[in-house]
């Protein structure tokens, strides 16, 4: 099976399966308000290789026979979530409508492509200005599912920021704070509150957090499984004291690579010089969400770029 899925099918990924809505405006003026926030179905992903062509899926580098182990996969964990109990059930995020329908499901009920829509878990991300001066600035991304993904291998959420003067050119700004937090949930309870992984030797403008989706932790009856939930990356970056030029405006992207087969968490690539792209790769295959691309302004403005 093909090692990764191209630059060009997760370009055809966002633009046409990530949803954005506009936020409130800040009636007060505080930084920190979000000009959009994205949401990203799990399901849409493997909707879009089921209705490829062959010649589309070979212009993606993808055989029938990669796209039917990818679909049996995400239909198979369906499958065993179906026959878990209801508790479990609630634990992982679900209502008792979708553990009808799951219910339905397990027992060879015809269930529509809507309804597998609903049980698949939503991704919603969005990028977040705390504070942006001319010297320093602080951001954030942060993510949450809805419930628990199907998909429960390692996932990745990725970073990249580049800083201009105010004539238009690239300044050199030092990384001197980063919080990262995956929240680890059973139902309603925050079970556990982790770090993940850096991965190693990254530009000096990247950060690329890896994390399990799915952990053990203690429970009543034994060890039991909580899911990733949420998290957020928070950057700080500063002026060098050596720097005479100000911050004007600072651009950030950022990404989520939700595993669908494979053995580790995604990688992700060099970006070109002067670029804030981010691609992941390491996986067989890598449903590309949560995409988000921002300029922060002095003042703590933020748009959408």
């Amino acid at each position: 099976m093909k090692k990764a899925i191209c630059i060009l099918l997760s370009f055809v990924l966002f633009v046409f399966l990530s949803v954005t809505a506009y936020a409130a405006e800040d009636t007060n003026g505080q930084a920190g308000e979000t000009v959009t926030t994205v949401y990203t179905n799990e399901y849409d992903y493997i909707q879009m290789l089921q209705n490829c062509t062959q010649e589309e899926l070979a212009e993606f580098g993808f055989s029938q026979v990669d796209v039917d182990e990818i679909v049996a996969a995400f239909f198979s964990a369906i499958t065993e979530r179906a026959v878990l109990s209801d508790d479990a059930l609630y634990d992982l995020g679900y209502g008792k409508e979708e553990i009808d329908t799951l219910r339905a499901y397990s027992k060879g009920a015809r269930v529509s492509n809507a309804e597998i829509r609903g049980l698949a878990a939503v991704l919603t991300a969005r990028i977040r200005v705390n504070y942006c001066g001319t010297k320093s600035a602080t951001f954030r991304y942060e993510w949450c599912w809805d419930h628990a993904p199907f998909m429960a291998l390692q996932d990745s959420a990725a970073m990249r920021w580049i800083a201009f003067d105010s004539r238009g050119y690239e300044l050199d700004v030092t990384k001197t704070v980063e919080e990262v937090k995956i929240n680890y949930y059973l139902g309603t309870e925050c079970k556990a509150t982790l770090r993940g992984m850096q991965e190693p030797d990254l530009d000096f403008n990247s950060i690329n957090v890896q994390f399990d989706e799915n952990i053990l932790c203690g429970g009543p009856n034994g060890p039991t499984t909580a899911y990733g939930r949420d998290g957020s990356i928070r950057i700080t970056v500063e002026v060098e004291d050596s720097v005479k030029n100000n911050i004007n405006y600072i651009k950030v992207a950022a990404l989520y690579g939700h595993t669908l087969i494979g053995a580790n968490a995604p990688s992700i690539s060099l970006s070109p010089t002067g670029s804030i792209s981010i691609s992941f790769s390491g996986n067989v295959s890598i449903d590309k969400i949560g995409g988000h691309k921002v300029k922060i302004g002095v003042g703590s403005t933020i748009e959408d770029i």
